[in-house]
């Protein structure tokens, strides 16, 4: 007869190597969630690194503000040195030199550090708004975007082209016109070969 406990481990077998089994997937398992854990823990470390971090950039902001003063002081010498250049040439050669210098849109500037508005002071005085009033023309559309502009402007605000003055010839000047006739009257299209 065969031995009770044989008959057992005969019957166990396929269990203990279901149970094998389950143990080596458990171990490959715990391995990959130890790796995570570690990669977790460096991230943690970089973050915990990181948060030193924000007083580099206090620095750096520190660093920005100087160079923002920096630069509002030269701007400072430069209108002063302008200025100076100005008082000290003589008013013909200032009149052609800024004459037809575009100096771009003039309009107000925020100023960073307060909510103060300050308007860009140009070389030229503006005329107060009754004076534009009064002495308005019609105004001109651009023969490019078609904007209706200001009579006292010479470029199209929006496209910035040349202000084109019609102008009419005297009875005295002396103009020419030539009209040379076509030689064929024929419209030829791409498409009859």
């Amino acid at each position: 007869m065969i031995d009770p406990r044989l008959r057992v481990l005969d019957r166990m077998a396929p269990v203990i190597l279901k149970q094998q089994a389950r143990i080596e997937r458990l171990k490959i398992e715990l391995r990959t969630e130890k790796a995570k854990l570690e990669v977790m823990q460096n991230e943690v470390a970089d973050l915990e690194g990181n948060r030193v971090k924000p007083i580099e950039y206090k620095i750096d902001a520190e660093v920005e503000k100087q160079l923002r003063r920096e630069i509002k002081h030269l701007q400072y010498q430069c209108e002063q040195l302008a200025l100076e250049a100005d008082k000290n040439a003589p008013v013909d050669i200032q009149e052609d030199f800024y004459h037809n210098i575009y100096t771009g849109q003039r309009g107000p500037l925020n100023i960073e550090g307060g909510s103060r508005v300050r308007r860009l002071e140009g070389r030229y005085t503006q005329p107060p708004l009754s004076a534009f009033q009064d002495n308005e023309g019609p105004k001109w559309n651009c023969h490019l975007c078609t904007f209706l502009n200001h009579p006292d402007l010479d470029k199209c605000e929006q496209c910035e082209m040349p202000r084109i003055l019609h102008v009419s010839a005297a009875p005295g000047d002396n103009i020419h016109i030539h009209v040379t006739p076509r030689l064929s009257r024929r419209v030829v299209h791409p498409w009859v070969l």
